[in-house]
């Protein structure tokens, strides 16, 4: 019996020690878009009271769009008529230009310790004795579930494209370095000499690179929040990246032809092997971003490297 109720005890002692408590309420919140014929514009309004004593306290409120935090904004807790309040209207959230992508936004309530002045941090903390404080989150589905539907299908192609598009120079960066490679030992099967070699990095490479990010970037311009802000900033890294291997290449074939001497590569085989798991790495994260198999949708899992 004696152990039943220490048992008990440890898991009420368990349970205390993770509880949360409520600081506020949330009286009223809509995030809601206003249709125009050349934009959707997107606006929030929260209202809500805060318990005795919380008089300036800092509460943070955030917009999410799927999993990607997009806006966030910090009120303080007002005395009005001896009510203790918290709130706000804003809108349009989104500029001129930014269209506001479907899908499910959530806006989440909620006060952070760290946030606060040194005087109310020590209020709260005292006030809380290990609990938690308990956050306030609402769902909003914007735009009709076929809608979203179409729109998530339309963003998968599009970053199934640009990696398409990463992996062909990718592809084509690696042909051109064996080719110039096989030049250097003074293969007999076709090869790419140094001056081709450059005059390719400096044309066909960086244009299409070029091309490439400034799409990335115009992308970030047109929606006022990305749907697979995951796959975006992992592509745009891999381009980062694939030009400084390809600069480190080029640096190598320059200091080769200029001091004709033996030829050092800029990369160990362990070295290139670690940089070609940190791109699957970015892949791996992208697909699980999009939830789809890229795979199955490329026929191969990149980065493909020819030999």
């Amino acid at each position: 019996m004696t152990k039943i109720k220490n048992i008990l005890f440890l898991l009420l002692f368990i349970s205390f020690g993770f509880a949360e408590i409520n600081l506020f309420r949330v009286k009223n919140i809509k995030l809601y878009t206003e249709n125009y014929p050349w934009l959707d514009e997107l606006h929030l309004q929260v209202d809500g009271a805060a318990r005795k004593g919380l008089n300036n306290t800092l509460i943070t409120i955030s917009i999410y769009h799927e999993t990607q935090r997009v806006r966030w904004y910090d009120v303080l807790v007002k005395n009005v008529d001896g009510r203790l309040v918290f709130g706000g209207k804003w809108g349009p959230i989104n500029n001129g230009v930014e269209e506001i992508q479907a899908g499910v936004y959530t806006v989440k309530v909620e006060v952070s310790l760290e946030k606060q002045s040194r005087k109310m941090f020590q209020l709260l903390t005292t006030k809380l004795r290990g609990q938690k404080i308990k956050a306030f989150e609402k769902k909003f589905p914007i735009g009709s579930a076929a809608r979203r539907k179409r729109e998530k299908k339309q963003n998968q192609q599009y970053y199934l494209e640009k990696i398409k598009t990463i992996q062909n120079i990718y592809e084509e960066m690696i042909t051109n370095r064996n080719s110039v490679f096989r030049h250097i030992i003074k293969a007999k099967e076709k090869k790419m000499t140094i001056k081709q070699w450059r005059s390719w990095f400096n044309n066909s490479f960086n244009t299409r690179l070029t091309q490439l990010k400034q799409s990335l970037e115009k992308r970030e311009k047109q929606f006022f929040s990305l749907r697979y802000k995951t796959t975006h900033d992992n592509i745009k890294l891999y381009c980062k990246f694939l030009k400084e291997m390809t600069v480190n290449y080029t640096k190598s074939f320059y200091e080769y032809y200029r001091k004709k001497s033996r030829y050092r590569p800029p990369y160990t085989n362990r070295q290139f092997t670690t940089h070609l798991r940190y791109i699957r790495q970015l892949h791996v994260e992208s697909q699980k971003d999009m939830q789809i198999d890229l795979e199955s949708k490329l026929g191969f899992m990149p980065p493909r490297t020819p030999y």
